[in-house]
């Protein structure tokens, strides 16, 4: 994907191009990260495989692991009864089940 890049700089750079000045035209505010960002994005999933392709520079993910429709009914079944149950903390548990990133 290239080097990492700033936002702040990538920000800084969107307000030259734009004609405008920085701190007379317009400020950048920094307020903190919020509930869920991140600081970085992970090009991959810790369960993710790559493969090569016929471009050096371009490779394939799978996650290794195989579709179960019947799994994915149950749980969409589950997740579907705790949103009308409004059970909030059991959406946000069932969620993390399915939803296997490892950041849970």
């Amino acid at each position: 994907m290239g080097e990492q890049i700033k936002v702040v700089d990538l920000a800084k750079n969107l307000i030259a191009f734009s004609g405008m000045r920085l701190g007379g035209d317009i400020d950048i505010k920094f307020t903190g990260l919020r509930p869920g960002e991140k600081l970085e994005e992970e090009l991959l999933l810790d369960k993710e495989v790559d493969a090569v392709t016929k471009n050096e520079k371009i490779f394939m993910s799978h996650s290794g692991v195989k579709f179960n429709r019947a799994v994915l009914h149950r749980d969409l079944r589950r997740l579907h009864h705790a949103a009308r149950c409004m059970d909030e903390p059991a959406v946000i548990r069932i969620l993390n089940e399915i939803v296997e990133t490892g950041n849970s």
